[in-house]
């Protein structure tokens, strides 16, 4: 998910349908749909992608791991940040020919009016999606809100938040409420503040509980497990897939790249790996790079 306040209705205001068809209709057609012959796709097989992107960490990472394959294959690649309203208005008006975030059935209420001019070519995370309070697995004894709650102590009486205001935090703080965990609050922070009181402890093997989701690079790299919440009061009842969304004309007249995002898939260990690469560094083209010298057969496998 996204890097800093996250999820999906807090960016679909009314107001970005009026960008989406400025920004997306107009603008980015212009820049996508010049339709030439391509010996490897459909009839009307175009050259020149779209790829929309939101700042969210799994997002950038796959993004520019496609714009670098693509761009090796001899593909003009035009990438598109934009808020969840008109990205979505645009893969259904065909501004936008693909984006690698779809969370289904999370996003469900918001694409559901785009849903027929839309194509899932794949679910490629094969991990869990999801988001809760999370411990280092060395906790033994820590699975449940009860359990963290009659242990607070040993936690300095916190859960570390993230941004305040996101979503996750908001749901923890409910999720605390609803547990009784009377001895333990959440502290307002920042991921990057979480994540480095996060590497701290885990280097010294100390008590710790975070506002977490998955996917994630720390949740890997850190061997981390979620608190459990039978309650569904942060989790999903339905576990979310995540999606290649594509244009469903683009998607017809381009089989070749069609099929090649079909074929993408990634583990949890993949995508952390991934995303470690790039997680420190502006230039994430180059850090793509780097990451596809690495994973050669994993890449052949999608093409």
């Amino acid at each position: 998910m996204k890097t800093g306040t996250k999820k999906f209705a807090s960016l679909f205001l009314l107001t970005t349908f009026s960008i989406a068809t400025a920004g997306c209709g107009t603008q980015i057609s212009n820049n996508a749909t010049t339709n030439t012959s391509n010996a490897t796709g459909g009839a009307r097989a175009s050259k020149t992608i779209t790829i929309a992107w939101l700042p969210w960490t799994e997002d950038v990472a796959t993004t520019h791991l496609w714009k670098v394959l693509l761009e090796q294959k001899g593909y003009t690649v035009n990438l598109k940040e934009l808020d969840v309203g008109p990205l979505l208005l645009g893969l259904s008006k065909g501004g936008v020919d693909a984006f690698f975030d779809l969370w289904l059935p999370a996003e469900q209420n918001n694409i559901k009016k785009y849903k027929s001019n839309i194509s899932y070519l794949t679910d490629w995370y094969t991990g869990e999606s999801s988001e809760g309070v999370a411990v280092p697995k060395y906790m033994t004894n820590i699975n449940t809100p009860q359990e963290l709650n009659a242990h607070a102590a040993q936690f300095k009486h916190r859960i570390v938040g993230i941004d305040p205001g996101s979503q996750e935090e908001n749901s923890v703080k409910k999720m605390v409420k609803v547990y009784g965990m009377n001895h333990i609050h959440v502290q307002d922070s920042s991921t990057p503040a979480m994540l480095t009181a996060l590497k701290q402890a885990v280097k010294a093997k100390r008590p710790i509980a975070v506002v977490m989701w998955t996917p994630h690079w720390a949740f890997t790299k850190y061997n981390l497990k979620y608190i459990s919440d039978p309650k569904y009061i942060v989790k999903s009842k339905t576990t979310n897939k995540i999606l290649v969304a594509a244009n469903k004309k683009w998607a017809k007249d381009n089989p070749t790249v069609s099929g090649w995002f079909s074929n993408f898939k990634l583990t949890p260990n993949q995508l952390a790996s991934l995303e470690e690469y790039m997680k420190n560094t502006k230039d994430k083209d180059s850090a793509a790079k780097k990451w596809i010298a690495k994973n050669q057969s994993l890449i052949s496998s999608w093409f």
